[in-house]
């Protein structure tokens, strides 16, 4: 056994409890035991949960007052813990946690988010509401993808043999499979639907690709003008696509469109473009082949041009399992979806099954050798 680690357990004595459905009602009592263990130190707290979900915006609430600044501006980090259900918005609670965990015998269960309507919905009401629930979705999904993908990159480091097959040949389709073998059978297409929609959108993105290099300095044309660019891209393909199909522009055509517009036009030119450096940084050693990783440590030129070297070599491949993360958190917001503990391992959404055996940072962080002080005199660079 390591040493305990308080950013990596939960904690009773530093705890609340989000119970039932999350309403202004729990949100009012749960204010003042959040401001005391806040304002006590700066201790991770511990959110043991036991809902089916709620408003999305209380359960914002919760999240923003736990991690709220005290005054001498120092942030609470957030271990959650499923006991029973999460559902919904507690699912999202769950997952966002600094460190999410899930007991043995609990459930989550993922949908998109809903509208409780108590008013005559018009066509231009509808219009507007189906739009802002996608934008919502969209919004959710991408969030969630960046929580999970620290964690999904260290479950596929556990398929040893097809991780090491992955960094000589970066195909997901090999990588997800493997990865059905550890979920519920249920559970399986969502893996597989994430796996073909991440190969979609790399079509998508290879006809995009295509067609601007029509262009001497597509990256120089107003805005408006490039985005056209992209949607006929887009359209050319989807033409292509369908070819021997029933398909209309007039019918579902012209909103499949939009809809991939926007996957592509996120993925390489929106703020995920930059989660993809981030990835590079924090994970790329990971990705190396092991002759790489040897000629990354022997590497002398400066960290700028190191990290070029880096982003060559394993961009791709950090690449293709990010979109592939964020396909997956997609379609956990388009459907109804319960996973059990295990599931929520797999996919990224906990970090622990206590208990269980599987691996885990805590575990990790815990068994680290202690760092040797240095010897009187000496520097760190000797």
């Amino acid at each position: 056994m390591g040493t305990p680690n308080k950013e990596y357990r939960e904690n009773c004595t530093r705890a609340i409890y989000i119970t039932g459905t999350i309403g202004q009602e729990l949100v009012n009592s749960l204010t003042p035991p959040i401001n005391q263990l806040r304002l006590s130190r700066a201790d991770p707290i511990t959110a043991y949960i036991d809902s089916p979900g709620g408003g999305i915006e209380l359960d914002e609430t919760l999240r923003n007052l736990i991690r709220a600044p005290n005054p001498d501006g120092q942030r609470c980090k957030l271990i959650t813990v499923v006991t029973g259900m999460a559902g919904s918005a507690a699912a999202d609670f769950l997952a966002l946690g600094d460190y999410a965990i899930a007991y043995a015998h609990a459930k989550v269960l993922c949908h998109g988010a809903r509208h409780r309507l108590e008013f005559p919905v018009t066509f231009e009401g509808a219009s507007w509401l189906a739009s802002n629930l996608q934008a919502t979705n969209e919004f959710f999904a991408v969030r969630l993808a960046r929580h999970a993908f620290p964690r999904l990159v260290w479950r596929v480091a556990l398929l040893k043999d097809q991780f090491q097959e992955y960094l000589q040949q970066p195909d997901i389709a090999k990588l997800a499979c493997a990865l059905e073998k550890y979920v519920q059978p249920v559970n399986t297409r969502l893996i597989r639907e994430a796996s073909h929609w991440r190969d979609a959108v790399r079509g998508l993105t290879d006809s995009v690709d295509k067609h601007l290099k029509r262009f001497k300095n597509p990256g120089d044309l107003p805005l408006v003008e490039f985005e056209a660019v992209i949607f006929k891209a887009i359209l050319r393909y989807k033409i292509k696509l369908h070819a021997k199909d029933q398909w209309l522009l007039s019918g579902v055509g012209i909103q499949e469109i939009t809809n991939d517009f926007r996957l592509v036009h996120d993925f390489h030119f929106g703020s995920q473009r930059g989660d993809l450096a981030r990835w590079v940084k924090e994970y790329g050693e990971l990705f190396l082949r092991e002759p790489e990783r040897d000629e990354y440590s022997k590497l002398t030129v400066s960290g700028e041009d190191k990290l070029k070297w880096l982003e060559q070599r394993t961009s791709p491949k950090l690449q293709s399992l990010w979109y592939f993360t964020v396909s997956l958190c997609r379609l956990l917001q388009t459907a109804d979806y319960t996973l059990n503990a295990p599931d929520a391992y797999w996919l990224g959404i906990v970090d622990e099954i206590p208990g269980s055996g599987l691996p885990n940072l805590r575990e990790m962080v815990e068994n680290l050798p202690p760092v040797q002080p240095s010897a009187p005199g000496s520097s760190a660079g000797e």
